[in-house]
């Protein structure tokens, strides 16, 4: 099972923690990290650009001159690709570059992005991510203290408006919450700062997955169906989640638009906590 170190946000080795090998112990798939990126950079292109063709351009709707007789080469309209002014002849159009992947080659490009950060010693997890004050100073400082002063990725538990203002400046540093990391983010980065909230003990549920059995002390990433007679506890389900009728969910943070099924039992046993986010409605 793989260990980092933990630091204070001052850059000071606080302890150690032990990682789930399923997640952060695997052997890299670079084949499926290599297909996972094409997709997200195919997915970021806009695809909006557009050419005329000679039926698109304004004129040329009369023939310039007639077709025998008079020593040019015939013509049938002026706004033929060759002439100027013309169209264009097999232009880009508007289009989709985008494509689909099987969600466990996601799965697994996410797991072998993970344990190749953790391989190679670019993988920090910080004890207390968390600023007072708005101070790109402060958050230099810090990224220096912790060795990560170049291409950096911080990976916050939940959307943090303090850390993201104050680290938006800086180049080559970029900031997202548990629940929006990519496998592109990953692996452009030359090193991972992850809140330990992000990292709780056991493990991070992986947009795609599905929940069968048992699972604590996890962060549940959108995406992920929570299956009936599943059980989840002190856990954080994150938007997008679904949790299917007759699973059990204990001592959790739902977070909003997640949705819960009807006959889900959330937090109804003595002793159980749910938070409930804005916008849920739990079915009877």
């Amino acid at each position: 099972m793989p260990s980092v170190k933990v630091y204070s946000f001052a850059g000071k080795e606080t302890g150690t923690m032990e990682l789930n090998d399923s997640i952060f112990g695997i052997e890299p798939n670079e084949s499926a990290v290599h297909l996972v990126v094409v997709n997200y950079l195919a997915n970021q292109r806009q695809g909006t650009q557009s050419t005329l063709t000679r039926a698109e351009v304004r004129g040329g709707g009369r023939k310039p001159w007639r077709q025998k007789g008079t020593g040019h080469a015939r013509q049938g309209s002026t706004r033929s690709p060759q002439w100027r002014h013309g169209g264009v002849a097999l232009g880009p159009k508007p289009r989709t570059y985008g494509f689909d992947i099987n969600k466990k080659v996601r799965k697994l490009a996410m797991k072998s992005a993970l344990s190749d950060k953790v391989a190679n010693d670019a993988f920090q997890v910080v004890e207390d991510l968390k600023m007072d004050a708005i101070k790109t100073k402060d958050m230099v400082a810090a990224l220096n203290g912790l060795g990560a002063a170049k291409k950096t990725l911080i990976v916050t538990a939940e959307k943090d408006e303090v850390i993201y203002k104050s680290a938006r400046n800086i180049k080559g540093v970029k900031v997202s919450p548990v629940n929006a990391i990519n496998v592109y983010d990953l692996v452009n980065a030359d090193k991972v700062v992850i809140a330990k909230g992000a990292v709780v003990h056991d493990s991070l549920v992986t947009e795609g997955c599905e929940i069968y059995g048992h699972v604590t002390h996890s962060v549940i990433f959108s995406g992920v169906r929570i299956e009936e007679g599943a059980e989840v506890k002190d856990a954080v389900v994150m938007p997008g989640s679904v949790i299917k009728r007759g699973a059990v969910v204990q001592r959790t943070i739902v977070a909003e638009n997640a949705v819960i099924g009807a006959g889900a039992i959330i937090g109804e046993e003595t002793g159980n906590i749910a938070v409930i986010g804005h916008g849920i409605t739990v079915p009877a």
